[in-house]
């Protein structure tokens, strides 16, 4: 009898280390980066979550888009403009873009395994309301202390499996976030008055973890690419000498992204004729490497 309560004890202390309190994913004061699909890496984007507002009878957690990676103040400033607005109940995650009436359901924890449930999802192929139904519930430790849900996507045509993290939220690129028009996961969530559901542990470490995905490659010899006419007044010739260009991304003098392009071959045009006159910078992803390239447009 005591041998078997000692292994009673034991197996609900197995359970109990495996299980955790839910962490909620929306709170007051946050700063949350989301990583837009690229071609061949994440596009970060900043988001502020910064006090509340009332909408419908219905209260929100207001969320400012901020164009700069450097900004980690919980304040808004000339680099933020309104958003939408982000709610979270009962486990529940619901989304009004600034420019709609109707809100979106894009996280749903409250679910059960075998469960289903109508999400809000961006993917590469459809935006829209998906049925997904929860496969699984991972409650070991194995992504910064959450628990991982595993959703399978019924999509016609299409099941791509999507990971989504308790208190984090999507880590894969198939994902229901507030980036509508756009695949996106999240890159980091840091949270003010909840610094230990941070992931990761600080902003800085965010800023860094993003910017080194940016310089992961080698970088390859500036004359291995030219670019001409340089100044322009309209479009831009990019060629490569003897390597195959993969894409071309356009980013402004402060490092905030403007486009990118997606190429196969060793030579693109781009037309800067849209553009603002000013200093642009082009980053150039090869078969080989990159290489980085000012372009001024008159």
């Amino acid at each position: 009898m005591k041998k078997l309560l000692i292994i009673l004890a034991l197996l609900n202390l197995s359970l109990f280390s495996q299980s955790q309190s839910y962490i909620p994913m929306v709170e007051d004061s946050m700063i949350v980066v989301n990583g837009n699909w690229g071609y061949d890496f994440d596009i970060p984007i900043v988001y502020k979550y910064l006090g509340d507002t009332n909408i419908n009878s219905t209260t929100y957690f207001r969320v400012f888009k901020c164009s700069s990676l450097e900004d980690s103040s919980y304040s808004l400033n000339s680099n933020t403009s309104y958003f939408g607005a982000i709610r979270e109940v009962n486990k529940k995650v619901y989304f009004l873009h600034k420019d709609s009436s109707q809100e979106n359901k894009i996280y749903d924890f409250s679910l059960s395994v075998n469960d289903s449930t109508d999400l809000f999802f961006s993917t590469i192929y459809t935006s829209g309301l998906v049925k997904v139904k929860l496969n699984r519930i991972d409650s070991i430790t194995k992504f910064y202390g959450r628990n991982i849900r595993y959703h399978d996507m019924f999509t016609t045509g299409f099941f791509p499996s999507h990971i989504t993290v308790e208190g984090f939220g999507n880590i894969d690129l198939c994902a229901n976030e507030i980036e509508t028009d756009n695949r996106a996961r999240k890159l980091c969530s840091i949270k003010k008055n909840n610094s230990s559901h941070n992931i990761p542990a600080d902003y800085t470490k965010c800023y860094w973890q993003i910017k080194n995905s940016f310089i992961s490659l080698d970088e390859i010899g500036l004359n291995e690419i030219e670019v001409f006419p340089n100044p322009t007044v309209g479009e831009i010739t990019i060629k490569s000498i003897d390597s195959k260009i993969k894409s071309v991304s356009v980013f402004d003098v402060n490092g905030k992204f403007i486009d990118q392009f997606s190429v196969s071959e060793n030579k693109k045009v781009v037309d800067l004729k849209i553009y603002e006159s000013g200093i642009y910078m082009l980053r150039i992803v090869t078969n080989k490497g990159i290489v980085t390239k000012k372009i001024i447009k008159k």
